[in-house]
């Protein structure tokens, strides 16, 4: 449930639509009148313990959703992490495909890397 809907979904969609550009503290106060999310909490111990252990190579999807919440990468990053197409491409392939078609569920199966667009 909370993946489409909750209060983690729904701030991480208002941190995507400002780019990245507002922080989660900001976006707490404005959406949730006074509730604090779960999953930026979590993200920020489970990176501590996985860089404490050496492991966090083995995880590059956790990874990206830190580097984007936390590291201030953009948010189109995720797509090249997904193995959908390198991160310099996703302008171009965001144009190509229009807003309406951008925001579709990409759906990918193959290895991380892979040069291949799944939109």
């Amino acid at each position: 449930v909370t993946c489409y809907g909750g209060r983690n979904r729904r701030c991480a969609e208002a941190f995507a639509r400002a780019g990245g550009k507002r922080s989660f503290e900001s976006i707490e106060k404005e959406l949730l009148n006074g509730q604090k999310l779960q999953g930026t909490l979590t993200i920020k111990e489970v990176f501590k313990i996985l860089s404490r252990d050496g492991t966090l190579a083995q995880y590059p999807l956790f990874r990206s959703v830190h580097a984007i919440a936390f590291e201030g990468q953009p948010v189109e990053s995720m797509l090249a992490t997904l193995g959908c197409f390198r991160l310099q491409d996703a302008p171009k392939m965001l144009k190509q495909f229009g807003e309406l078609e951008a925001k579709r569920t990409i759906v990918y199966y193959g290895r991380a890397g892979d040069k291949r667009a799944a939109l």
